[in-house]
């Protein structure tokens, strides 16, 4: 397969998963200045939520902000005040709900919401209370006890006993701070817990804190694959006669591009990646590289070439996303034909020990 049929599949195979993304709309609910838009910016990034966005608790106009990307649809409530027009604001918000989960595609519901109450406050208002259980449906309400880490421990504990007396299960109440990653890690785990299944691939993508969960997703993909790959080499296949970058492989690539919330995969992946790949995984190439490759595609083979080829690529993926969450330059991805070998060795054994072949 040459370049430009393999970027061909690449985009099909890309358009094809971006199509079956099931994005969730996620509810950021609470009174201004308690850290809702942060919150939202330190999970899903300063590309859905820039720093001006932030308003470090200046009043705004009430009302919802949309903020969406390819895998993630956020609604950020704006100027609620403390004691101040809060009838005004649950009317509001009870028609935004309506509106929404009236909608008969379950696609537009709100399918979380994360309603926050600023800790150092200490005070849960009736206000509270009457959009947690009223306006809002509680299996879907996770209580964010935000800004932490300058609550004091009785604070917490008098806001817990409060939620609790009025109604919200204790193992929906979570404390969150900026400043602590393992509670943002915590509330990605949670809301996992609550949202529909068919929303948690996209929720993964789009989080940018959790990234041992976009490893684990990044595994299946590959391994799931190189199976397929095995199984399609059932019957041997010369190596001249058949194409080594296969659509199959293609569609691994845009799967892990997806996996790591990369939008414009594009041209990050799209373009370098296969560029530097089609012309390695060449029958000359390999053979020269991999002596002993033989000459024909084969079950073993087309398994062991799609795992370290899967890998190859998570390994430049982890690194985006590391420089994602770190608000660094994307890296330059580098085809290492040594680091492919050894990887292919590596599945090769794994690959006999798990088949006896």
């Amino acid at each position: 397969m040459n370049k430009t049929n393999s970027k061909q599949s690449f985009n099909e195979a890309l358009e094809e998963k971006k199509s079956k993304i099931k994005k969730p709309n996620i509810l950021i609910c609470g009174y201004t200045g308690v850290g809702k838009t942060t919150i939202a910016q330190l999970i899903f990034g300063k590309d859905i939520v820039s720093d001006d966005k932030i308003s470090d608790g200046k009043p705004g106009t009430m009302g919802y902000i949309h903020y969406e990307n390819d895998f993630i649809s956020l609604w950020d409530s704006q100027g609620f005040e403390l004691g101040h027009k809060e009838e005004e604001f649950l009317d509001k918000t009870r028609q935004f709900i309506r509106r929404r989960q009236d909608n008969p595609d379950i696609d537009q519901h709100i399918h979380l919401i994360w309603y926050c109450i600023q800790g150092v406050g200490a005070r849960v208002t009736t206000c509270d209370i009457d959009l947690i259980n009223k306006i809002f449906n509680p299996r879907d309400v996770i209580v964010l006890i935000t800004k932490s880490d300058i609550t004091k421990p009785v604070q917490k504990e008098s806001m817990e006993k409060e939620l609790i007396k009025n109604g919200v299960a204790k193992d929906r109440i979570i404390s969150v701070s900026e400043n602590d990653k393992h509670s943002l890690s915590n509330l990605i785990e949670l809301s996992l817990a609550v949202l529909p299944e068919a929303y948690h691939d996209a929720f993964v993508s789009a989080q940018h804190v959790d990234l041992e969960k976009k490893k684990k997703k990044a595994g299946t993909i590959i391994h799931t694959t190189a199976v397929a790959a095995g199984a399609a080499g059932a019957i041997p296949i010369p190596f001249s006669d058949a194409a080594i970058i296969t659509p199959l492989q293609m569609s691994m690539v845009a799967g892990l591009a997806i996996n790591y919330g990369m939008e414009d995969v594009t041209a990050l992946v799209g373009g370098p990646i296969i560029t530097e790949i089609v012309g390695t995984l060449t029958a000359s190439s390999l053979i020269t590289l991999i002596p002993g490759i033989g000459s024909v595609i084969q079950a073993g083979v087309a398994f062991t070439l799609t795992e370290a080829l899967g890998h190859i690529i998570d390994n430049y993926l982890i690194k985006c996303a590391e420089a994602k969450i770190n608000n660094q330059p994307m890296p330059t991805f580098t085809f290492n034909k040594f680091q492919f070998k050894e990887m292919y060795e590596q599945y090769k054994k794994q690959y006999k020990n798990e088949t006896g072949i």
